[in-house]
């Protein structure tokens, strides 16, 4: 490959998003050859591959599959297409037209490119501000994605004696499947005052397997001790602000905050305030040329809605490098802002297609019906899906035959 390599596409990142634009820019007649991906472990799938609840595929597939399969998916469609990749490659910097990378096979080396997409995701963070944590015994505490890398990489539960904390559906099926594997569920710590998953057969399970769910609780205090050759951890609960419970257990899974893989970024690109790639309504970031898309630079809860967006990114991308001198016109998304806490995308492109927009909302409303209007008038051609803290609506703008100027939302 001689001191340098050139492709004309470089996608940073093996995970759903960047799978998902090499995937769409092969659809739009790119040469799998001008594609070269880039994952810094040693196999693709990003933090996807460690889940195996079955939330996903809804709108991809038009029904729920695993996590697991949702990728396995998506692998395929790369290896058919014969699209070029890269693992246990590193990128540590990026200059104009040229990212450095450490790779294993090649070493230290620039490839240079025509565009670049940034799909690096995120990492995820113990929430401490979640709960009451005693911030000697931060090595006891585990997130739910290192939790379940142990399982799914290794087969090895961490500890087979875990306390939980927050009752989301992330959480109630990663203690299933603690259960599943052998280990023993000693409880679910919730803050709030209620259950906030909706998935009625994991609440039936955490019942049928007599697993307590402390509602409106904190952590107090913990302390480690030890029972013969084991290593506890005694932790006090406060229950309902009455009660103190003590719980023994081996780990804590505790909340966590998702936050933008971007080191490699620097000074180079505008970021805004938690540090997430600042892009326009067509994927392109402060500098022309480069892309970007999931949770590096938006907020996504659903990968479903990354592999949408990743069909308009490869249709920006396709207009940059052909130089296309198409118009795009915004729309305003306007809302209630009393009842949704945010929105996105907060503008789309006027194009006669399918568009996906995410709010969220406070978990208390998403049982709430939602109101479209466009231009002031009524609109009915969407369907709504419903989670736990957010909706996500899908407009129908195909046959619409107007021109839209501004789209309002609002829950009933």
């Amino acid at each position: 490959m001689g001191n340098f390599i050139f492709k004309k596409v470089v996608i940073i990142g093996g995970g759903v998003g960047g799978l998902s634009c090499a995937i769409s820019l092969c659809k739009k007649g790119f040469s799998p050859d001008d594609i070269l991906i880039l994952e810094r472990e040693n196999e693709l799938g990003g933090n996807l591959k460690y889940n195996l609840d079955g939330n996903y595929g809804l709108i991809t597939f038009n029904k729920f599959v695993t996590s697991y399969e949702f990728l396995n998916f998506l692998i395929e469609d790369i290896e058919d297409l014969k699209i070029n990749y890269l693992l246990n490659t590193y990128v540590f910097s990026i200059e104009d037209k040229k990212v450095n990378v450490i790779s294993k096979t090649l070493g230290r080396i620039p490839i240079e490119f025509e565009v670049l997409i940034i799909a690096s995701g995120s990492k995820q963070l113990i929430n401490l501000d979640s709960y009451v944590y005693d911030t000697n015994i931060l090595r006891s505490l585990t997130t739910g994605i290192f939790f379940q890398k142990g399982i799914s990489i290794s087969g090895l539960l961490l500890s087979k004696d875990v306390l939980l904390t927050g009752t989301s559906s992330r959480e109630l099926f990663l203690a299933k499947r603690i259960i599943l594997e052998g280990g023993n569920v000693k409880g679910i710590i919730e803050k709030e005052d209620r259950i906030i998953s909706n998935d009625l057969s994991l609440i039936n399970f955490m019942k049928t397997n007599n697993v307590n769910i402390y509602l409106n609780s904190t952590i107090k205090k913990i302390v480690k001790t030890s029972l013969g050759f084991q290593n506890y951890l005694d932790v006090l609960i406060n229950v309902k602000g009455k009660t103190l419970k003590n719980i023994l257990c081996g780990r804590i899974i505790c909340p966590f905050k998702y936050f933008p893989e971007n080191n490699f970024v620097n000074n180079y690109l505008e970021l805004g305030e938690k540090g997430e790639i600042l892009i326009n309504d067509r994927f392109m970031t402060s500098v022309k040329g480069i892309f970007s898309i999931g949770n590096c630079s938006n907020l996504y809860i659903n990968s479903d809605s990354i592999y949408v967006d990743s069909m308009s990114l490869s249709q920006s991308v396709y207009e940059y490098v052909n130089n296309s001198n198409l118009k795009y016109e915004n729309i305003n998304i306007k809302y209630d802002k009393d009842n949704i806490n945010l929105i996105t995308p907060n503008s789309i492109t006027n194009t006669k297609n399918q568009k996906h927009i995410i709010l969220l909302v406070d978990p208390s409303k998403t049982s709430m019906g939602v109101n479209v209007c466009i231009n002031g008038e009524k609109f009915k051609d969407f369907k709504l899906l419903r989670f736990e803290n957010y909706l996500e609506l899908l407009l129908n703008l195909e046959n619409y035959e107007k021109d839209i100027n501004t789209i309002k939302i609002f829950l009933e």
